[in-house]
């Protein structure tokens, strides 16, 4: 692998662990964000932590370095990678359980979501097992469509209430995860052709090296799209964001003063 991809990798995998690191962060420290359906958002966002801390840093030792890295890539990777996956269908079930029983689905206790993430992390854990991971994989697809086709269906189907408070947050809530959703299963397609194609023809790799490692590169942004449109749509995060950059900057004139006041 050339040495300027390898520097895109080592740039993706810090964005990654920054990003996301950031999210869990704001999740957990932020008391408006302290709500049940919140934890799944918080476990997808482990999951795509774990993908620039493990598989980035393993897929960079086992194409540049050493060969015998590959067992040990293959399996991390497959790990993180499903445990993302699936936590989108996990999140796709819950957004559709909230639309169809918007009043139900508010008094749900802790219980079913630590279900859910215990079901995400098992599950990923038997799919990293490569024979087992794209038929996993296809598995979630079905889950992740039928679920967003439910929920379209019933969206349309429903008369608007506006006055109902809730029902709106659910909406935009489910309309936020769905870009997301959209984004990952579009950074994971180039990569699931490339595996087609290499399933027909054993020597793509070889052949086309480069156009692996960018799939490859690409694929791994699915872990950080996610981040990133929460940041843009959800307005408790770009309000803890904008406050962060302003203590940052009182934290920065206050010791740009203090060394101006030393000089005196």
């Amino acid at each position: 692998m050339q040495w300027n991809l390898t520097w895109l990798f080592v740039l993706k995998a810090v964005v990654i662990i920054a990003s996301n690191a950031a999210t869990i962060a704001i999740f957990t420290r932020t008391r408006r964000l302290h709500n049940k359906q919140h934890i799944m958002i918080i476990s997808q966002a482990v999951a795509d932590l774990l993908v620039g801390a493990g598989p980035i840093p393993l897929f960079i030792l086992y194409r540049q370095i050493n060969k015998d890295y590959h067992k040990a890539y293959a399996t991390i990777d497959g790990f993180c990678g499903g445990a993302s996956l699936f936590g989108l269908a996990a999140l796709a079930i819950e957004r559709a359980h909230a639309t169809y029983f918007p009043f139900r689905h508010s008094t749900l206790g802790k219980g079913p979501y630590i279900i859910g993430i215990l079901l995400m992390w098992s599950t990923a854990s038997i799919s990293c097992f490569r024979p087992f991971f794209w038929q996993f994989v296809a598995f979630t697809l079905a889950i992740i469509s039928t679920s967003y086709s439910l929920v379209v269906i019933k969206v349309r189907c429903t008369s608007p209430q506006a006055h109902d408070v809730m029902i709106q947050e659910n909406k935009k809530l489910t309309v936020t995860l769905a870009v997301v959703t959209i984004l990952s299963l579009v950074m994971w397609m180039p990569y699931a052709c490339f595996t087609i194609a290499f399933l027909i023809d054993k020597t793509l790799l070889s052949r086309y090296p480069n156009l692996y490692y960018s799939v490859k590169l690409f694929q791994y942004g699915n872990s950080l799209v996610n981040s990133l449109v929460y940041a843009f749509r959800m307005r408790e995060i770009k309000r803890e964001i904008f406050r962060l950059f302003q203590c940052c900057r009182r934290n920065r004139i206050s010791i740009s003063n203090a060394s101006e006041l030393g000089n005196i």
